[in-house]
């Protein structure tokens, strides 16, 4: 990548003298290829478009490295190789790859899902669609699995009589093939349309084929949302001049709510237009408080010098 004419190439398959190497092999010559590139300058020889191609190509390759981790990281999990090192495979991850423990859970439940998701896995592996695409493929399928197991289990109860137990069980087969043939589904549209969408749409076209297909994972995922909901109101601990502290995790609808309800007090206080006026101003909840905090993106500059701003 040293001259101004040379621009990245995606290599054939099969390119390199890497056979026989084993796993430890390939991952210490990985090392030394990127040890290698990050050593070469990037001077003005390298021309813009072999300096844009060269990260696009990063890109990707940092993708597939991401897919292998993640299928090995599947492996542990379904070996239970972390026994004796953590408690779970999120909590190895946690540990051993210092990531937090939300990162790890997520990293897990995603390597898990690929194992039933053969086609998305394969584009991840080839670099074709990105880790977030993934990890909301993954929870797209569990959010099936778990509206699945909820209809499953609002059934009649069984009889007695042989021919209840013959239709149970032929209800049951019927059950699982739907539910094979939504995964398959599921598998084939994101690895048909995650690849030209960012995570955001994925997931609302996601949503949608769930909806039209009649999973009821939406009511289900509003429902938990519902149910992990709090809100605590009281004296700030640590404060002694009797602030109060406002703490809450809602769901949209009451999200919505309290945050029409809070935004106009978190608005700037009109500027008085007369000297007049301005001598006779009331004071509100943004002038009367330095540290007023805001529940927009917006950072309001309080009144008094030297203020902290959140």
């Amino acid at each position: 990548m040293s001259s101004s004419a040379a621009v990245v190439e995606w290599p054939t398959v099969g390119a390199g003298c890497l056979g026989g190497l084993d796993d430890a092999g390939l991952l210490a010559h990985l090392v030394q290829v990127v040890r290698r590139l990050g050593a070469n300058p990037l001077s003005a020889a390298v021309d813009d478009d072999a300096l844009t191609a060269s990260v696009t190509v990063l890109h990707r390759v940092e993708t597939m490295v991401a897919a292998e981790k993640l299928r090995r990281t599947g492996k542990v999990d379904a070996r239970k190789a972390y026994v004796g090192r953590a408690m779970s495979t999120a909590d190895w991850a946690a540990s051993r790859l210092g990531l937090t423990r939300g990162e790890a859970k997520t990293a897990t439940a995603t390597a898990t899902a690929l194992a039933e998701l053969p086609a998305t896995a394969a584009k991840l592996a080839d670099g074709r669609i990105g880790v977030g695409q993934a990890a909301v493929a993954a929870r797209a399928l569990e959010e099936l699995q778990r509206a699945q197991e909820a209809a499953g289990t609002q059934g009649c109860p069984p009889a007695d009589d042989n021919d209840a137990a013959g239709a149970e069980v032929a209800e049951a087969a019927v059950a699982a093939e739907a539910a094979e043939a939504a995964r398959a589904a599921l598998d084939a549209l994101v690895a048909e349309h995650a690849g030209g969408e960012d995570r955001g749409r994925l997931r609302r076209r996601l949503d949608d084929w769930q909806s039209r297909n009649g999973h009821q994972v939406l009511g289900d995922r509003q429902r938990r949302a519902f149910a992990r909901r709090h809100a605590w109101l009281g004296a700030d601990p640590g404060d002694s001049d009797g602030m109060l502290r406002l703490e809450a995790r809602l769901d949209a609808v009451s999200g919505a709510t309290v945050r029409a309800a809070l935004e106009p007090l978190a608005r700037p206080p009109p500027e008085p237009t007369t000297p007049a006026a301005k001598g006779n101003a009331s004071p509100t909840p943004s002038s009367r408080s330095p540290n007023w905090r805001s529940t927009t993106a917006t950072c309001h500059k309080p009144r008094l010098p030297d203020p902290t701003c959140y």
